[in-house]
């Protein structure tokens, strides 16, 4: 595969390894099957050839590799002497390597390291709460991963058997976590239902959630945040039909705005998900409870458009995917939004929020001022309590001056 990038690929020239040059040859083909631009794979696979010819000469023993040999490498970019051609700055040669050493892990070379984010590093009770909230509560992986860092630092601060949990170190435990900055609302949920969790199974005492200190939060008064439908149709305009990913946008921004989905629940549509027979579109929302929307002719073409003109020929069955080599699935809702933040720029709209979550708030407003009872609005935004649809009742500020009562006793 090294003929597709280089006619004569001479930096390897000093390499003297055989098995390393059969793996850069099968990493260029993972870079050729990613969709990589031609040059970009030349500079990863210089990179990566520069790394295997410094393993060489300082001896490096594959067997004991970890992260400390990254970092040597890292130092040795410093004064680098090697031979052969030598592209980008040190942190970019190091981004490369370790797209290098995941490929190596990727075919059994390497073995995976042991990170936080893996089960290796956590404790078999927070690894079997973990699996218990993914099975029996739906939990998503993005919520699972918050719940996972929260408890981390949690049983580092009180230690990891839950027969020792007392009220007091508890509650110092939150108390020392809510003078930092940011996060305060969810390391109190995490630590609430993790206390829950062992309590049911008799691993700790019972009723000790209950001494978690309460966050004052602040009162939901304020008006929904949402756009005019004049904006809306000029937010979708701005998307341009001619490119693929003005394509793309526009299908996405439809289905922010003509069903009111999270920006969560369009990154995971799969294909499977769309019922053309029946017009039909089937949702996964928070905790992984599936619905079933009708899918409008307006949303259905912009998808399917996207789907056989600007959609990139890869394996996976999300329909949604990045427009730039790797082609791969949004990462998360907040990769999405990216797309509407975009769109507000190329439309020039000042809007209060330029997240996406401001669309689905512009239908139920919309919804709302057409008529339509709080009961429909909340089905077509799947709220499993009407009190969560009740906050749009105050989106229309002219109607509530018209049937304000003055305060007794003051003159208007």
């Amino acid at each position: 595969m090294f003929d597709h990038f280089f006619k004569n690929p001479i930096v390897f020239r000093d390499l003297k390894s055989d098995k390393l040059l059969g793996f850069l040859d099968s990493f260029s083909d993972d870079l050729q099957a990613a969709g990589f631009a031609r040059e970009h794979s030349r500079n990863q696979l210089r990179r990566a050839g520069h790394f295997c010819i410094w393993s060489e000469v300082v001896g490096l023993n594959w067997t004991n590799f970890d992260e400390r040999t990254v970092e040597r490498f890292g130092e040795h970019l410093v004064g680098c002497s090697c031979p052969g051609p030598r592209r980008g700055s040190s942190p970019m040669v190091v981004t490369s390597v370790q797209g290098f050493l995941k490929h190596l892990r990727s075919v059994g070379y390497l073995p995976k390291p042991l990170t936080v984010d893996g089960q290796e590093r956590i404790s078999p009770l927070l690894a079997d709460f973990l699996a218990w909230m993914r099975e029996h509560r739906g939990i998503a992986e993005s919520t699972l991963k918050i719940y996972k860092r929260n408890l981390i630092d949690l049983l580092q601060r009180i230690g990891e058997d839950p027969a020792t949990f007392t009220a007091k170190e508890l509650r110092q435990a939150c108390s020392e976590r809510l003078e930092q900055r940011g996060g305060a609302r969810k390391f109190l949920s995490s630590t609430r239902m993790f206390l829950r969790y062992l309590a049911s199974g008799g691993k700790c005492p019972k009723g000790l959630d209950y001494a978690l200190p309460t966050l004052t939060m602040p009162s939901p008064q304020k008006l929904p945040k949402y756009l005019s439908p004049a904006e809306i149709e000029v937010l979708i305009a701005s998307c341009d039909k001619e490119t693929e990913m003005g394509i793309r946008d526009r299908a996405i921004l439809l289905l922010l705005a003509r069903l009111g989905l999270r920006a969560g629940e369009v990154a995971d549509l799969r294909l499977s998900d769309v019922s053309w027979a029946e017009a039909s579109l089937r949702v996964r929302g928070k905790a992984r409870r599936e619905s079933l929307l009708p899918l409008p002719q307006e949303v259905g073409d912009a998808a399917l458009s996207y789907l056989e003109c600007a959609r990139p020929q890869v394996a996976s069955d999300h329909i949604f995917l990045t427009c730039v080599a790797p082609f791969r699935p949004f990462a998360s809702g907040i990769s999405l939004s990216l797309v509407v933040r975009r769109a507000f720029g190329r439309a020039g709209i000042d809007a209060p929020s330029k997240g996406a979550h401001i669309l689905r708030h512009s239908l139920a407003t919309e919804l709302l001022r057409q008529g339509a009872p709080l009961h429909g609005i909340a089905a077509v935004l799947r709220h499993r309590s009407i009190k969560t649809t009740m906050v749009y009742t105050s989106v229309d500020v002219e109607l509530l001056k018209s049937v304000v009562q003055p305060w007794p006793g003051v003159s208007q």
